[in-house]
């Protein structure tokens, strides 16, 4: 099941319902205080976190600023199911890599995800037809590690770390990055695999140049936040195409610094484009039929915009 989006109807009694729900947010952005406009101010970031400032700062501003969801009755929310069999398909790769069989592997995963949150012919169309795929990837990393000695498996790792690039826990109140790494092959080297599972249908992978950013954020934050490693290289299995891409390696000098700095510094840039604009400005891409906002954001009633302009409230002037 691809990902679909409800259409707003416009009932009058749709309408009312919107326009109140507008009234509560303006309300409720009224009441938010003046930002610290830097890196610090926003809390633990994560890479869809920033990535979501850099490509909507209003998207970014209603999440994470005010902390508010779309309505269900309005009919923003996206259909989950495509959330829930990428879910499926890491909880499997993470139970085979734990070394349990893959029938085993499937029958763990099952009893979670049906029918709490998949049917039975979601999970035979979507979920089993991975099989292969998955069966394929462990036999590539059983191939590999006959001629690279793989010393410890690591499985959904959720990793944090302080301004000081101190490990903390991941929901710790000082986190200042955090991310979940898929898995990580520590090797008897030194040197750190990182990969990260994509259920995406459809998608012919050619390299990970889209995904750099987010892989190399992975490297300094396993350094940081697990151990220090001799060097790094990250690569995204894509499940449905049975397609592992792998990226630049990395030595742990370029980790610890040139990677480190390039984070931080993207992440000021972020936050100083927001300023110089002086307010969380809506912007329209290909990302906007993932958002649960998109239903009001581009409606031709222009819903939020009033919204959107009064940002510029909680963003300080900068003195010349």
């Amino acid at each position: 099941m691809s990902e679909t989006k409800k259409e707003v109807v416009t009932s009058e009694a749709n309408v009312e319902r919107i326009t109140e729900f507008v009234k509560e947010l303006n309300v409720a952005s009224d009441k938010v205080d003046v930002l610290q406009m830097d890196r610090y101010g926003f809390g633990a970031w994560s890479y869809s976190k920033a990535n979501m400032l850099k490509n909507c700062p209003f998207q970014f501003y209603l999440n994470y600023v005010m902390k508010v969801k779309m309505p269900t009755d309005i009919g923003g929310r996206r259909d989950m199911a495509s959330a829930d069999i990428g879910s499926a398909g890491h909880r499997i790769l993470e139970l085979v890599m734990m070394g349990k069989t893959l029938e085993v592997s499937y029958s763990i995963a099952k009893s979670e995800f049906v029918p709490a949150k998949l049917s039975e012919t979601q999970w035979e169309e979507k979920v089993l037809t991975m099989e292969m795929s998955i069966i394929a990837f462990k036999e590539r990393i059983e191939a590999f590690s006959r001629k690279n000695p793989i010393k410890k498996i690591f499985t959904e790792m959720k990793i944090g770390v302080t301004k000081d690039w101190k490990p903390c826990a991941f929901f710790d109140k000082h986190a200042y990055y955090r991310g979940i790494i898929d898995l990580a092959l520590e090797l008897e080297d030194g040197s750190l695999i990182i990969i990260d599972h994509k259920t995406a249908e459809g998608f012919t992978p050619i390299s990970t140049r889209v995904y750099d950013s987010q892989l190399d954020a992975y490297k300094v934050l396993f350094n940081f936040g697990i151990k220090p490693i001799q060097g790094s290289q990250a690569g995204i299995h894509f499940i449905r195409a049975s397609e592992v891409k792998m990226g630049s390696y990395h030595s742990q000098d370029d980790i610890r610094g040139k990677l480190r700095t390039e984070l931080e510094w993207e992440l000021s840039g972020k936050v100083d484009r927001v300023t110089e604009l002086g307010f969380f400005k809506h912007e329209c891409g290909s990302y906007c039929k993932w958002c649960d906002w998109a239903v009001l954001c581009k409606s031709k009633e222009k819903y939020l915009k009033p919204l959107e302009l009064g940002t510029k409230r909680v963003i300080p002037i900068k003195s010349a």
